[in-house]
């Protein structure tokens, strides 16, 4: 209000703290997570929609039937001579998804907005898998970069919000004069 034909306060704000997106959340939400194949069968499979490539449906099916084969080899040798051991392990892990031949990607892509009610931004995701101690098989996704997604959300809304509104936008407070 300081910018008015007659001198204010200049005490007018306005502050619009963006509300993450129920999508954004979900997926931030189990980044990293390790979960059995019938939990991330169940979260793809709930959250579909948002999957952009491969097709979610082929994602699930993935999900649903990957088949993983741990190999893993151990050799040990010792010299007599003077008592030294030598060990050799290599342990070789093998997945397959059936139904046909279907290749587990090692990265999907999932459409999203960020704020609610904003546009869907495209995010990498990498797809990962191991066999754990006693055969167990655990899944869990990554998602690429994450932050830049939001930077670049964030600068989208600041651009829009000065557009329509006509005011600069001001990120963080203005020091105050005195």
């Amino acid at each position: 209000n300081h910018h008015a034909a007659a001198a204010g306060w200049g005490d007018h704000k306005a502050k619009y703290n963006a509300p993450l997106a129920p999508e954004w959340k979900a997926w931030t939400g189990i980044d990293g997570k390790k979960m059995n194949q019938v939990e991330i069968a169940q979260f793809i499979e709930n959250n579909l929609v948002d999957v952009a490539e491969p097709e979610g449906a082929t994602l699930l099916e993935i999900c649903r039937t990957l088949e993983a084969k741990k190999k893993v080899t151990f050799a040990s040798s010792i010299r007599l001579s003077d008592g030294n051991n030598q060990f050799t392990f290599s342990e070789e892990v093998q997945g397959s998804a059936q139904q046909g031949q279907l290749s587990i990607p090692e990265v999907f892509v999932i459409g999203v907005p960020v704020f609610e009610n904003g546009e869907k931004w495209r995010v990498d995701v990498r797809l990962r898998y191991r066999i754990e101690e006693g055969g167990r098989l655990v899944m869990w996704v990554e998602l690429v970069r994450p932050h830049k997604v939001i930077e670049e959300a964030v600068k989208e809304l600041r651009a829009r919000i000065a557009e329509g509104t006509g005011l600069v936008i001001l990120n963080g407070t203005p020091a105050s004069r005195g």
